[in-house]
């Protein structure tokens, strides 16, 4: 059985909370009684308090981190907006190592008040000072407390005023450490005891949604569990979720680790990354793969890919589909039927007929032999394209043929004499592109096209078929790059990549 337990934050955690950032107790008491004061002040000195109590209320409910911080800035504290009078320290900001109030030391360049600790005789601003640290961490409190409440962390940056990025950053630091730490002490410690007594140790990878934001679940033997808040279920979030797990085992250890997981590609390729030898079952849930499994492992040195139905192994009179049928993963293998694939079977075909297989097989072929071959032409036509366009982000052809030719190059696994011949097909297009003059051609076209040749590969090639298609990339990519760097323009082309390879995990 799963134990929760229930995590409270009363006034005392906060007190630490904040005493943990270096700032005592005491400010805090002396910074809340400040507060006070100054609301009275302003609503008893107010003509019109109904304005006057309007106006706060619509700042604290729905005034920016901007808006707010002014309104306890100016309104509240009582820091003047322009320069201080000479010779006069009140009202000033407290220090954000000691708690001390600030000496006033003039302003920064853009107009900042700047204060000098009298104890420290170090400078901060208002953006440095306790009070400010305060506010941000009570934002950050509330952002955390609306993130459980089931809202997406980009309404949350709506609502509060706060970037998606600090968000993403303090959640993950906020995901609150201590507790973090528990939980991937106790995940470690319930896996040694496993390897311990035990061959292998489960651990089910799961992803859950609270609004649109992910929660990756690590689970171990039933109650030992940790927990990863990110924007997405992507491969770089899952990553991050199981990172600590690679630190705290041995090589030795991480090849007795089984991932039991649904057909998420992008949990596949996390832990493909991060625990290339251990074990990965893979559930499927889509439509045209469900009822079937996919089981990665490494024998002798090899990764293979066992498919099997989902109950495979169950006795054939309780199995499920004799209540309510096959399953659409189900049907695609015979009753008692395996396959076993060499290599990893990241996105099984088997959801396309013979006749789709073949189709894409042709398909492939066809823009080898009749468009990569003629990549100098074709380049040409779709810089034409490129020139006459008037705004907008343009979609290269050249692009989208080698983007479809590398992911349909998959169905022609096995299939070594078709691949001699898109090979040769590929290797030829690239020959004449490098005949011609580049020169003419403007590099924000070439940060279009840039990541498609990067990733461009052969199909199953023989050492000769690798060699000169190797020469002709690298050829090709540095003639790219001089242009790119010459343009100011590489940046931007290796972002495009990074967005690219993200989207496809």
């Amino acid at each position: 059985m799963t134990h929760i337990k229930t995590i409270e934050i009363n006034e005392e955690n906060v007190i630490n909370f904040a005493a943990s950032l270096g700032i005592f107790a005491t400010s805090i008491d002396i910074i809340m009684e400040i507060v006070e004061d100054k609301i009275q002040t302003i609503l008893e000195a107010s003509t019109v308090k109904l304005l006057a109590y309007a106006k706060i209320m619509f700042l604290l409910f729905f005034g920016t981190a901007r808006d707010l911080w002014s309104l306890i800035l100016h309104a509240i504290i009582g820091v003047p907006r322009g320069p201080y009078k000479p010779h006069s320290n009140k009202p000033v900001l407290h220090c954000p190592i000691c708690g001390r109030p600030g000496r006033p030391n003039g302003t920064t360049r853009v107009g900042t008040h700047q204060y000098i600790c009298p104890y420290h005789k170090k400078t901060f601003t208002e953006r440095s000072s306790a009070e400010y640290r305060l506010f941000r961490r009570i934002l950050l409190l509330k952002a955390y407390q609306l993130l459980k409440s089931g809202l997406s962390i980009r309404l949350i940056s709506i609502l509060l005023g706060i970037s998606r990025a600090e968000l993403s950053e303090a959640f993950s630091k906020l995901d609150v450490s201590r507790i973090i730490r528990n939980m991937r002490a106790l995940v470690v410690a319930t896996i040694k005891g496993i390897l311990a007594t035990e061959e292998y140790a489960l651990l089910v990878l799961d992803t859950t949604f609270v609004g649109s934001t992910a929660v990756i679940l690590v689970t171990v033997a039933g109650d030992a569990v940790s927990m990863f808040v990110a924007e997405a279920e992507k491969k770089k979030y899952i990553a991050a979720s199981i990172a600590f797990l690679k630190k705290k085992l041995s090589a030795e250890e991480a090849r007795r680790l089984v991932f039991l997981s649904d057909g998420s590609i992008h949990i596949f390729k996390a832990i493909r990354q991060l625990f290339p030898h251990s074990v990965h079952i893979r559930q499927f849930h889509s439509k045209k793969h469900i009822g079937l499994v996919h089981t990665h492992f490494e024998y002798n040195e090899k990764r293979y890919t066992l498919v099997t139905r989902w109950d495979h192994l169950v006795p054939e009179d309780e199995r499920m589909h004799n209540v309510r049928g096959l399953l659409e993963g189900e049907k695609l293998l015979r009753e008692g039927e395996v396959i076993l694939y060499e290599g990893n079977l990241a996105r099984p075909p088997t959801d396309l007929s013979e006749k789709d297989v073949e189709r894409k097989i042709g398909a492939c072929v066809m823009v080898a032999e009749m468009f990569i071959s003629k990549l100098d032409e074709i380049l040409k036509s779709d810089y034409a394209k490129y020139k006459s366009q008037k705004g907008g982000k343009f979609t290269s052809r050249v692009a989208r043929m080698l983007n479809t030719f590398r992911k349909d190059k998959t169905f022609l696994k096995g299939l070594g004499p078709v691949c001699r011949v898109v090979n040769a097909a590929v290797i030829s297009g690239f020959e004449r592109l490098l005949q011609q003059d580049m020169n003419e051609i403007d590099a924000r076209y070439i940060s279009y096209i840039y990541t498609s040749f990067r990733q461009m590969a052969l199909c199953e090639p023989t050492e000769s078929e690798k060699i000169r298609f190797k020469e002709l990339k690298a050829r090709i990519l540095e003639n790219f790059r001089m242009r790119l760097v010459e343009a100011g323009l590489l940046q931007v082309a290796e972002n495009d990549e990074k967005e690219s390879l993200l989207a496809h995990g």
